[in-house]
């Protein structure tokens, strides 16, 4: 098992996270879906099996995950720039990428997309994010300012209310994933509703 992305508990090679098998929809069992809860406070997105009692969350075993995602302003006291933050990510070896995919559209269409969590990125989790950076062309990367400092034309310090602090990114602000927020098409949401693998309940319990 591992914690996909944010506050992981267990550290893993950054090479073997990076080459690991995505699965695809297609891949999913008979009986199981991704369930999407959101509403203004945030959302949830995680692989849940059909029963008696409907769809209920799959927590363990070779096949769970979960992401829970939230605007900045509920809890943090900052704007990045309308995106949401990651909260919590869990998931299976390979079932993490598929959900982040669905989080990062599901904020685009609800907010001004995904940004990392602000206080807590491991060192494989900036590995994850980096990936998106440099390697996937169908996500797109928007730079955010810092809360407390951003460059002006003299690059002299000035405050900014409207930022997103990270003191992940480091020195090197404007060249990190980590100080982006990142933008995506639905795309992988449209490929499992097609296929009626989609499960959307408006409302958090």
């Amino acid at each position: 098992m591992k914690l996909l992305l944010e506050n992981w508990r267990k550290y893993l090679n950054e090479e073997e996270l990076l080459t690991e098998a995505a699965f695809e929809p297609e891949d999913l069992p008979e009986d199981i879906a991704v369930v999407l809860e959101s509403d203004d406070t945030g959302a949830s997105i995680y692989l849940a099996r059909y029963g008696s009692r409907g769809w209920t969350g799959v927590s363990h075993g070779d096949i769970h995950g979960e992401i829970d995602i939230n605007p900045p302003t509920e809890t943090r006291g900052f704007d990045c720039g309308g995106a949401w933050v990651v909260h919590y990510s869990l998931a299976a070896d390979g079932w993490g990428p598929m959900l982040y995919d669905i989080a990062i559209e599901h904020a685009t269409i609800v907010a001004e997309g995904l940004t990392p969590d602000r206080f807590d990125v491991s060192y494989d989790a900036k590995g994850i994010w980096r990936y998106y950076f440099e390697n996937r062309s169908d996500v797109q990367a928007h730079q955010l300012e810092d809360k407390k400092y951003i460059k002006t034309g003299e690059y002299e310090a000035t405050q900014h209310p409207d930022g997103c602090p990270q003191d992940a990114a480091g020195p090197d602000w404007e060249n990190s994933p980590l100080s982006k927020r990142y933008t995506k098409a639905p795309t992988m949401m449209n490929r499992l509703q097609k296929m009626g693998k989609l499960i959307k309940n408006e409302t958090l319990t």
